[in-house]
């Protein structure tokens, strides 16, 4: 595997809303983590409330020298899945994308996170009738997707909207 000598800027990728306590642990080992966050207003039929939300859900970037020995150390850290790679090596994201995306703690307005789902990922629905419901996407359609779900004795699939899905980690479908 090769490294870049020079202190370069990174994306990681952490576990589902995790970002905070990886943010906060590669900060006390002395590292520069960006989180880039933005404020949401949620409405439950009780109350409103802000809350924080991430601009790149299961992602964050960090800036370092890493060598072989500080890539284990990223990797040692509670929440840290990966660091974003090819064959070469991790891959340093060019400054100014960098700078592109440092723009974003400064914006303020409506901001639309929209889920990106992939053939195979495990996803629970969120609203609807069904919610709870895990399965596996089996087929993305432009905003429906195709979930199996597991029943018994087989298997059943269904379409959803994309808007009522969250992504799982790997060990959370049952």
């Amino acid at each position: 595997m090769q490294y870049d000598s020079s202190e370069r800027w990174y994306a990681i990728r952490v576990r589902y809303q995790y970002e905070p306590i990886v943010e906060k642990a590669l900060g006390n080992k002395n590292f520069s983590p960006l989180n880039l966050t933005y404020k949401e207003e949620q409405t439950t039929s009780e109350r409103k409330k802000i809350v924080s939300k991430q601009f790149f859900p299961g992602y964050m970037f960090l800036k370092a020298v890493i060598d072989a020995r500080i890539h284990v150390e990223i990797l040692k850290t509670i929440g840290v899945v990966e660091v974003l790679k090819d064959s070469q090596g991790p891959i340093p994201i060019p400054d100014e994308q960098i700078e592109n995306i440092m723009k974003l703690k400064e914006y303020e307005g409506v901001v639309l996170n929209i889920p990106s789902f992939e053939k195979g990922m495990q996803v629970r629905v969120t609203k609807g009738p069904l919610e709870g419901i895990k399965g596996r996407v089996d087929q993305v359609n432009k905003n429906l997707i195709k979930i199996g779900v597991s029943a018994i004795p087989g298997a059943i699939g269904i379409e959803i909207p994309s808007s009522f899905l969250e992504a799982l980690e790997p060990d959370e479908l049952d």
